[in-house]
């Protein structure tokens, strides 16, 4: 039973640690090109990584609409090519779209030029005048990045990251990470995945349900 509680206990932590690592992303990049939060004290921006999904993408749009939220997909090639139709849909939803790699790739473990070119397979897919992108992980190297912004891509990163898709903690603990974060200009995280569904599921309603008379959630057009 201690064994347990204290596994618990370091999950939640950890899960701390990361809803902030966007802090210490920072530092160790130090490039002025990356973007974390924008200047809007009215704004929050909720953004979800990789999708498209069938189902729980459908899901997500439901529940936007139904608060009148709209917010950005960073979407993995691979998932495009597959549920063709769910682009569309989150585009007449009225969502901005990014570009999230073609094979979901870490970027520290791969040569910067496959990177680029997996990225560059995933915009084919993508409307011409959008090129948002952010790194799977969080994780890109110096190399990649300035090649993307030589194309005229706009590198996403973050201010809160939620955990949904940590199977150690519950959607409620998803909720207060968030909760404990928010402030006016926030890029929020979520994933519209089958793992992070139930979490993701929980906290963005009650996130929708508690802040949207507080803030406008806006897609990130850049």
């Amino acid at each position: 039973m201690i064994s347990v509680c204290l596994l618990n206990l370091i999950s939640m932590d950890f899960c701390g640690f990361v809803a902030d690592s966007m802090k210490w992303a920072k530092i160790i990049y130090n490039n002025k090109n990356f973007i974390y939060k924008l200047d809007d004290d009215k704004k929050v921006y909720l953004t979800f990584d990789d999708g498209p999904t069938l189902g729980i993408t459908d899901w997500v749009l439901d529940i936007l609409e139904e608060f009148h939220a709209k917010a950005t997909f960073f979407m993995i090639g691979n998932n495009i090519a597959k549920n063709p139709r769910l682009l569309e849909k989150i585009i007449e939803r009225g969502h901005s779209v990014g570009n999230h790699t073609y094979n979901h790739l870490k970027g520290f473990n791969v040569d910067t030029n496959i990177y680029v070119k997996d990225v560059i397979e995933t915009q084919k897919l993508l409307p011409d005048n959008k090129k948002l992108f952010r790194p799977p992980y969080g994780r890109i190297k110096n190399s990649q990045a300035k090649k993307l912004i030589d194309l005229g891509f706009r590198i996403v990163m973050w201010s809160i990251i939620s955990c949904d898709y940590e199977r150690k903690i519950d959607g409620q603990r998803v909720f207060n990470l968030i909760k404990k974060r928010i402030s006016p200009g926030a890029i929020i995280v979520f994933h519209d995945s089958l793992k992070a569904e139930k979490n993701m599921k929980y906290a963005l309603k009650k996130v929708l349900e508690e802040y949207s008379e507080i803030y406008e959630f806006a897609p990130i057009l850049l």
